[in-house]
């Protein structure tokens, strides 16, 4: 009883508060991350072997650097879980390029 008492004085009132503004952010982060990378690899069908030929011969990358693009385009799951992870910048890139192509 008296660490119950002793742990509820220590507690500020804020932090909690402050917790489920971080995890409400998370959510909102790698759901929109998530769901903007299942739009690129399914709806727009730009994860595909003729786009990445496209991408390779626009960046004419070093084997270094074409190490890492294979890796990060090397599978679904990988370029999905790094969609995710990004969260609102893959949002934004996704505006932006859509903005580009409508341009053009």
């Amino acid at each position: 009883m008296l660490i119950l008492h002793v742990r509820n004085m220590m507690r500020r009132k804020g932090d909690d508060f402050i917790l489920y503004q971080i995890g409400i952010l998370l959510l909102i982060w790698l759901t929109t991350g998530c769901t903007i990378g299942l739009k690129i690899i399914y709806y727009d069908k730009r994860f595909s072997e003729e786009s990445f030929n496209k991408y390779l011969s626009k960046a004419n990358l070093n084997p270094e650097d074409e190490f890492y693009f294979n890796f990060v385009f090397g599978s679904k799951l990988t370029f999905l879980s790094i969609c995710t992870l990004l969260g609102l910048i893959t949002l934004f890139a996704d505006i932006l390029g859509t903005v580009k192509s409508i341009k053009k």
